[in-house]
């Protein structure tokens, strides 16, 4: 009997992991399309180069949304830079100062909460 317990025990705590795991999972993939759908786009490089990434331990799991494309910050939260100065790559002169953030990744967190709570309660409902 207290082989079962035991067994029981460590099975209960695997569902548990798994299930973190597998909501993470979910919610990662979830987010990087709404990432892709708020992500502006100019060639296509910064939203084919969103990504997802999960990170589970025992009790809990991560999940990182994010692009590894130099520019992605700049887009996200804005920046300022030089008017007048010629840039190459897009073949222009800068006119601004600044130019406005064009968020697409805490959006696509903050703006679906309560769809990440049913995929949790889906997922973790069961276990």
């Amino acid at each position: 009997m207290g082989v079962t317990v035991v067994s029981n025990t460590i099975q209960v705590k695997r569902s548990v992991a798994e299930g973190l795991k597998d909501a993470a999972e979910m919610i990662g993939a979830a987010a990087e399309g709404h990432a892709v759908e708020y992500c502006p786009v100019d060639t296509g490089l910064l939203s084919n180069s969103i990504t997802h990434e999960v990170e589970a331990e025992e009790k809990k799991a991560t999940v990182a949304v994010g692009t590894n494309v130099e520019y992605g910050p700049y887009v996200e939260l804005g920046h300022r830079q030089q008017p007048g100065r010629y840039v190459p790559k897009i073949g222009k002169r800068l006119k601004a100062d600044f130019v406005a953030a064009k968020p697409f990744l805490r959006p696509a967190f903050e703006n679906h909460t309560e769809e990440f709570e049913a995929i949790i309660e889906s997922v973790m409902g069961g276990i």
